[in-house]
């Protein structure tokens, strides 16, 4: 049997650690371009009480200040050697796929451009994963918790693309290409499988802002079918 961890392609593993360690003008992009998802994540994060940030990257698109405390979870805790976090925050290494935290700790999860991350060997894996990952946020969270997901969504005809593409783009990827393999999904489909373990998810498009970042590239939004959205679900 594969491990959690194996779920996710070790390519995938690897191109995420190193990308987001050693990638600083991505860290500033998500801090300062995102400024339209960043007000709509910190809309949704008011009174977020003991807060879970998966998938964190060593980038805090929120006010930190909104929380009592913070967990900041990565595969590897070197994406912040050299760098402080505030006081409150505690860092923990570990998946998204498998939570190193037993019982329900957490008023709030929050998870930032990280769901299209999870690639695995197939389309189906790589949709398993998202499962297992929101699983696995509805396990840490107290009763009346909520969910805050700030995600990049394609429209339905792109998503079709991108599965017919999928095996051949993931050998291009990581042979070709710095930035680690993606598979992004609908706005529905990840609504549908928020749904499977919430009795309710919103979803709110983020206006769009002048530029969007492509397989690590800023490119206008009006030549790209990406749209960034918040889910929030209790």
């Amino acid at each position: 049997m594969p491990t959690d961890l194996e779920k996710q392609t070790r390519e995938s593993i690897d191109k995420n650690k190193v990308w987001f360690r050693s990638n600083d003008a991505y860290a500033k992009y998500v801090q300062n371009a995102h400024g339209k998802l960043r007000s709509e994540i910190e809309s949704q994060l008011t009174n977020a009480g003991n807060l879970l940030d998966i998938g964190n990257g060593g980038v805090f698109n929120y006010d930190t200040s909104l929380a009592e405390a913070i967990t900041a979870l990565d595969l590897s805790l070197d994406i912040f050697d050299g760098s402080f976090p505030p006081p409150h925050v505690t860092l923990l290494e570990g998946s998204a796929l498998n939570i190193p935290i037993d019982g329900a700790r957490f008023d709030s999860v929050v998870m930032v451009m990280l769901l299209h991350h999870l690639v695995g060997a197939t389309v189906a894996q790589s949709r398993e994963n998202v499962r297992r990952c929101i699983a696995e946020c509805r396990r840490v969270l107290k009763p009346g918790g909520t969910l805050v997901i700030g995600e990049s969504c394609v429209p339905q005809w792109f998503y079709r693309f991108e599965v017919a593409v999928f095996p051949v783009a993931l050998v291009v990827v990581d042979k070709l290409v710095r930035h680690p393999p993606a598979l992004q999904y609908t706005a529905q489909d990840l609504k549908t499988l928020i749904e499977e373990e919430f009795s309710n998810c919103d979803v709110l498009p983020v206006p769009k802002g002048k530029y969007d970042l492509e397989f690590g590239l800023l490119v206008p939004t009006w030549i790209t079918p990406v749209r960034q959205f918040v889910f929030r679900a209790t």
